[in-house]
Order: structure tokens, then sequence, then C-alpha cells
């Protein structure tokens, strides 16, 4: 229920508010709700392995906005550092996340860290204006699952972005993709009764 709520409200929103600076203000708070409530990502979705999974919950058939579940696993320790091209917010869903910003070196150098951010079950943060896109992310606390969940002003699987390599802070340009092969259907009820 929980998530079929928050789509309803991501749609009429994104219907209703042109403006990306905006979109990205009303949607924080809907994310601030949504990753406030626990019990609603199917087991199937949120299974944590031994690695990271990217895990699309769902994408507007506008691609307007997507819905991703980023599942740490016992030994996936952080992320390459990336970029993300149009806005996000990030919320946890479980465990602890770090998020550090990272500043390429105009010259070819080394990247420097900028802002840290260490979120916990419940906070939520933006990516993009008015805050930082290039950053890198940390399970808080390495070896144990963490759940996070990212909303973005696109379809961020197909958006076309870069990684960058920390010594040189050369970028390679990437489309992530997602990892699961069937969507959740946010529909359904945790308890069928039929009478």
């Amino acid at each position: 229920m929980a998530l079929r709520h928050f789509l309803r409200d991501m749609t009429l929103l994104v219907q209703d508010e042109a403006d990306p600076a905006r979109q990205q203000g009303a949607a924080m708070e809907l994310l601030r709700r949504l990753v406030g409530q626990g019990g609603w990502l199917a087991p199937d979705f949120s299974a944590a392995g031994p690695a990271f999974r990217q895990v699309l919950l769902y994408n507007d058939p506008l691609d307007r906005f997507s819905l991703v579940a980023f599942i740490w696993g016992s030994e996936a320790r952080q992320t390459p550092v990336h970029d993300h091209g149009i806005w996000g917010v990030v919320g946890v869903l479980e465990g602890e996340e770090i998020s550090t910003e990272m500043i390429p070196d105009p010259g070819g150098g080394p990247m420097r860290p900028g802002r840290q951010d260490r979120l916990q079950a419940g906070e939520v943060m933006l990516l993009g204006a008015p805050a930082y896109d290039i950053h890198k992310t940390a399970n808080g606390q390495p070896g144990a699952p963490a759940i996070t969940i990212h909303l973005y002003g696109g379809n961020i699987g197909s958006a076309e972005r870069r990684v960058y390599d920390e010594a040189t802070s050369a970028a390679t340009v990437i489309r992530s993709g997602y990892d699961n092969p069937v969507l959740p259907n946010p529909w359904s009820l945790p308890v069928a009764i039929f009478a």
C-alpha cells in the first residue's frame, strides 16, 4: 500500500509541477514518508546477497521519474565515483549509507573529497543542485546488509552519465541499467483473501 500511494503521489507531482527544482523538493518529502515505513518492499526485491544490486522498483511510462532500490550485500563496500545528470533524492530504508562528494581535478590529477553525508534509516538527502552530483557511496556498516531507495527525475538506468577514475579525474560515459529481470507489483496485497 505504501508503494502504491507513493507512486500515485509522484505521478500527480510530475504531472502538475514542471519545474525540476520544485519537483525535487516535493519529492524529497514523499520519499521521506516512504522510507519512514517498513514492510512494503517485497523480499524478492530486498534480499541481500554478497554483491551490490540496483533494483528497479518503478519507472514512469513517460520517463519522468524512476524509483530504485540499492541493496548492499555483505561484501559490497562502496560504489565507483559517479554522477547522475538528473535530480535525485536518496533515502535509507534499512541500515546506513555514506555519500561522499568527489570533486574532479581540472588538470587531470586525483579527485578530492568534499562534503560527506551519513544517512541512517528514515533519513533522506538531495543529489544534484543544490547539493552535489558527483559522489561515491559506501555501506555505513560494512558487512551488514543495507537498503537505500533512490528517486530520480528520469529513468536513471537508461540515462547517459559518467563514472570517474579517482586517481586521474577522467570520466567514462555509461548507462547503468538494472539488475532485476522483473518488476514488483505495487497493486498486490500482502495477504490475499478470497471469499
